[in-house]
């Protein structure tokens, strides 16, 4: 049920992006045009999700996200998987990796991974609460 909202909460936001796109005549920051998709600049549209590799194929990708939701994304031709800073493969992923995948929607309308980083993310971006 957590996993329902979550991604509908997703598309929501995504949708949402879709609208302003149309209102502002198919133009966002950077001078983009057209839908959203991985190689459009989403920067500020895009969603951020960091867990643990459950599956992945040639077409998608699932993670167990903080909290014990399993997300699945779909993988693209654009989709760019990143390791230790440099290009990897998408045969560099294995089940139990962390990754951090940077989402849109593929042009269906379902969650896609745009960039897929093996890896845990840096200490600043995954900030612990102060005790």
């Amino acid at each position: 049920m957590i996993q329902r909202a979550l991604v509908l909460g997703f598309v929501l936001l995504l949708g949402m992006a879709a609208t302003a796109d149309a209102q502002s005549g198919g133009r966002r920051r950077g001078g983009a045009t057209g839908p959203l998709s991985p190689s459009a600049d989403s920067a500020g549209l895009a969603a951020v999700f960091t867990g643990a590799v459950t599956s992945v194929t040639k077409s998608d990708i699932g993670i167990q996200a903080e909290g014990g939701n399993v997300l699945s994304f779909s993988i693209l031709h654009k989709t760019r998987f990143l390791k230790d800073g440099k290009s990897a493969k998408r045969s560099d992923v294995h089940t139990g990796d962390t990754v951090t995948i940077q989402a849109g929607e593929d042009p269906t309308g379902h969650p896609a991974a745009i960039t897929v980083t093996i890896g845990k993310p840096p200490a600043d971006q995954n900030p612990q609460p102060s005790t």
